[in-house]
């Protein structure tokens, strides 16, 4: 991301699309600090300042779908919850998020991954992301001509 907004020098909002993201884990407030002026701060459960050289502090959209799923998720969850950004899409996010452990198997042949911690504090009042995803502001329907 740092090198994203590097390279699109002074921006006065940006899109982000994230359909069709499944995610990967990522510094969540990092990141978020990536999208405040410079001396700003949001705090929910975390607290996200202002970090690096260049920032986008204009208006944000983000664009998801069903498809977006695991840390895209929480981060389109994190800017709508925390008012950054506003959401849009033909669908709520997928509902499919957990923070998980690896555990190896004595045989070391496999592991397996188990859910740890849910985020029901942080998203849709408290019910959280699961089965339920991120709501957008607004449903757009995506028109067949524009997707091809």
């Amino acid at each position: 991301m740092v090198q994203a907004l590097a390279g699109l020098g002074y921006v006065t909002g940006l899109i982000l699309d994230m359909c069709g993201n499944s995610g990967i884990g990522f510094d969540h407030v990092a990141l978020m600090g990536r999208f405040l002026p410079v001396g700003k701060t949001l705090k929910f459960q975390k607290r996200y300042q202002s970090a690096g050289e260049r920032s986008c502090c204009g208006p944000v959209v983000v664009i998801v779908d069903c498809s977006v799923r695991s840390a895209c998720e929480t981060l389109a969850a994190n800017f709508k919850e925390d008012g950054r950004a506003y959401v849009i899409g033909e669908s709520p996010t997928a509902g499919m998020w957990s923070s998980k452990t690896i555990i190896e198997l004595p045989s070391r042949l496999f592991s397996v991954s188990v859910s740890v911690w849910s985020s029901m504090a942080r998203s849709n009042a408290g019910r959280g992301l699961e089965g339920l995803g991120v709501k957008p502001h607004e449903l757009i329907a995506f028109e067949p001509d524009d997707l091809a």
